[in-house]
Parts: C-alpha cells; sequence; structure tokens
C-alpha cells in the first residue's frame, strides 16, 4: 500500500510539473518572413536593469536608432505566455531582436522565438533577409 502511494504521488508531480512547464520555440524556418525591417534591431546586452535590459546597437534597420546608441529594453506588458518560455538573455552576448522603438525605447516580447543570438544557426541568415527587405523597400 505504502508503495502504491509513493507511485502515485510520484506520478502526480511528474504530470503536474509538465504541465506547467513551457515549450521552447522550435519553428525556425529558412528564410525569416519580413513585413519590416525597421521592426529589427541586432542589440548587444549590457546591463540588466529594473525595467529591462540595456544594450549597444550593433546593427540598426530603423532610422530612428542609430548604430553605437545604447537603448532601453523593455518587455510588451501584459503580454501572455501561452506556455512559451521566454527568451533568456544574457550579457556580453549579441541577439536579433524583433521590437517596436518608442521614444527611443524598445519595446519586444519576452515569448518571441526569433529574438535569437548570434550563436543561433539562423542569425546570419535572418539578418541578410532583414537587410534584403530593407533594399527592397
Amino acid at each position: 500500500m505504502r508503495y502504491a502511494l509513493k507511485f502515485v504521488l510520484m506520478t502526480l508531480v511528474i504530470v503536474s510539473h509538465s504541465a506547467f512547464a513551457c515549450r521552447e520555440f522550435v519553428g525556425f524556418t529558412e528564410h525569416l518572413k519580413v513585413s519590416d525591417a525597421r521592426d529589427y534591431y541586432v542589440v548587444d546586452i549590457q546591463q540588466f536593469d529594473s525595467n529591462g535590459l540595456r544594450g549597444r546597437i550593433v546593427k540598426s534597420f530603423n532610422e530612428d536608432v542609430s548604430v553605437g546608441d545604447i537603448v532601453s529594453i523593455g518587455f510588451i506588458q501584459g503580454e501572455q505566455a501561452y506556455a512559451r518560455c521566454n527568451t533568456r538573455f544574457e550579457l556580453g552576448v549579441v541577439y536579433l531582436l524583433r521590437a517596436e522603438s518608442i521614444d527611443g525605447r524598445l519595446e519586444t516580447s519576452r515569448f518571441s522565438g526569433y529574438n535569437i543570438s548570434a550563436a543561433h544557426e539562423r542569425f546570419s541568415a535572418y539578418v541578410q533577409d532583414i537587410e534584403m527587405a530593407r533594399d527592397s523597400r
């Protein structure tokens, strides 16, 4: 009886944990479909702060923000995760961000699978796709 109770409890723990687990984004396509190149930035994350992140612009596809600018990066308020995992930003790492520029501050989704680091296998291809979209406007 004691073993049966332990088995039931362990099963409940495992099942309940997986029910609350988030899912990593795995739907990376060969090419990025870009509706507006101005929504993308390549940013070197330099600091975590109480309002989000601070980073240096490495590449900008938007006239509002220039290469070398230090920008605050915030997250969309009230956004639902829908079981998607947070993007795990690291200091000193360069990321491709899809964000909106609002008064010199970038607003991005904390759950976007397309906020990828420069180490990601699709990073270079996606940056090229954005450059091509920008050049074709």
